[in-house]
């Protein structure tokens, strides 16, 4: 017995597996802003890593997920979390708050160091003030209400991953 699942694009078919196998669930996102809720925190997920902005784990049940470079962020009931990776096309704007917080890819990671990413600030996006806008390969990131220059301070890494770094923003 075969199951098809179909999407705009993409196909599978795949044989009906006993339930004692593994589970795998992947979550493929688009050229447009794409987001996924989780219920665990990514801190508290087994075996969580990025490459490139590839994002893994497994769930307490056993399942593996995996989730693409264009996914722009996860979504937490305590925080969300941005993807931050050269691959992904989509310019997205984040609103500023406690709840922000960041996944980091290494190769991102390089290219800001090096600086080979642009950093601008402005005004109109965010409702308080300044907004940082970061560019270059892998879209623009919006960071609505901060101003870099200044905020910079309140950055602390939380975790270190396979291929990346989370941080939180120390926003109150």
């Amino acid at each position: 017995m075969t199951e098809s699942y179909n999407f705009s694009s993409y196909s599978l078919s795949t044989d009906i597996v006993p339930s004692n196998l593994t589970q795998t669930r992947f979550f493929l996102g688009t050229q447009n802003e794409d987001s996924v809720t989780v219920s665990n925190d990514p801190l508290s997920l087994n075996n969580f890593n990025t490459f490139d902005g590839n994002m893994s784990w497994t769930d307490g049940d056993g399942t593996f997920v995996g989730l693409n470079y264009e996914i722009d962020y996860l979504s937490t009931d305590a925080h969300y979390y941005m993807n931050l990776n050269s691959n992904r096309s989509a310019t997205v704007g984040f609103v500023m708050n406690e709840r922000s917080r960041a996944i980091i890819s290494n190769e991102w990671l390089d290219q800001f160091n090096a600086g080979a990413l642009t950093i601008n600030y402005v005004t109109g996006y965010g409702e308080d003030g300044v907004d940082t806008v970061i560019s270059g390969s892998g879209g623009d990131t919006i960071l609505a209400d901060y101003d870099l220059r200044t905020d910079a301070g309140s950055l602390s890494t939380i975790g270190v991953l396979s291929g990346g770094i989370i941080i939180d923003f120390g926003l109150a």
